[in-house]
């Protein structure tokens, strides 16, 4: 399924978001030559006028995440709560603590992050490529106070396989499905991210850095580190971002409420903020993609979709 597509003229879709672009301006977020606008189901429309007319096209989210999450239809909480619940699990400026060993092994991609989802058949399982489950590989190592074998394990993609990311032992380590989850709020918003920046500007791209140290002689994830690039070719300009880092051995508990849809739709937000506020320092440009009401609904719309059956991966 195309993650873009346009919209048709003469249709009910188009009349009626061509009326709402018209009569409700304050709910446009101004880009460089274009609008965005969430609709009141939270589909995400960008459109450009040239000559009067008005091209409409439509984003598609992520059709996955909403049934991963064990508790979708929870009341929303502020955003500092449901940080506060994940601060050991998820930083967005300070490195992470790391298990207490010598980080030798490092797994390390290095990529373009693409417009859209790339959406390819997978020819290889995780698990053949890796020679068994991801719970296996865990539960056949000594124990160590890091991970644990309770709870449910997955082989995560370090380029996520939306960006591009091969089916190799190169790009996949062991960790929980919980974390694989806030690794989808993240890649989530860098898809959308770069879609939106390059409608400001071709010559806008994002690069990514992900590294993964090991635990010795395992294929055991550890910390998980998002490096983001921005740079602008035009003017030869770069700005580097602040590290995103995910545990990758969270698990979520009763403690605190489990994870739910709400915990990512927060790691989605923060990761769109963090990049359009280094845009704009790169730019100075005011009516960039910034707007809280805006990235709210971007999430609401990418990541609660449920319509899509590909599973995530083999231990689902």
């Amino acid at each position: 399924m195309k993650s873009v597509s346009r919209v048709r003229k003469h249709t009910p879709e188009h009349k009626r978001i061509s009326k709402a672009f018209s009569q409700s301006p304050e709910k446009l977020i101004k880009l460089k030559d274009s609008f965005i606008f969430f609709s009141d189901d939270r589909t995400c429309y960008r459109a450009t006028k040239a000559d009067e007319q008005l091209t409409i096209y439509r984003q598609s989210g992520n059709k996955h995440i909403f049934r991963r999450s064990r508790n979708p239809d929870v009341p929303k909480t502020r955003d500092s709560t449901k940080m506060d619940a994940l601060k050991h699990h998820v930083s967005f400026d300070l490195p992470l603590i790391a298990p207490d060993h010598d980080a030798k092994d490092i797994k390390s991609q290095h990529y373009m992050i693409p417009i859209t989802a790339l959406n390819k058949k997978r020819r290889i399982t995780q698990n053949a490529v890796m020679g068994g489950s991801a719970h296996e590989h865990i539960n056949e190592q000594p124990s160590n106070t890091f991970f644990t074998p309770d709870g449910r394990h997955e082989w995560l993609h370090l380029q996520a396989h939306s960006h591009g990311g091969k089916q190799a032992v190169e790009n996949l380590v062991a960790g929980s499905r919980d974390s694989n989850s806030l690794q989808i709020g993240v890649e989530d918003a860098l898809i959308f991210c770069r879609n939106t920046l390059n409608s400001v500007s071709s010559n806008l791209l994002m690069n990514a850095t992900v590294k993964c140290a090991t635990l010795p002689e395992t294929n055991i994830g550890t910390i998980c580190e998002y490096l983001i690039t921005i740079h602008d070719t035009e003017n030869a300009k770069n700005i580097a971002c602040e590290p995103i880092s995910i545990n990758l051995q969270y698990h979520s508990s009763e403690q605190d409420n489990n994870l739910h849809y709400d915990h990512v739709r927060v790691i989605y937000k923060k990761t769109c903020e963090m990049i359009f506020n280094k845009t704009n320092e790169l730019l100075t440009i005011d009516d960039l993609l910034g707007d809280e009401i805006a990235i709210n609904n971007s999430a609401e719309q990418r990541l609660s979709n449920d319509s899509q059956d590909q599973k995530m991966s083999d231990d689902e």
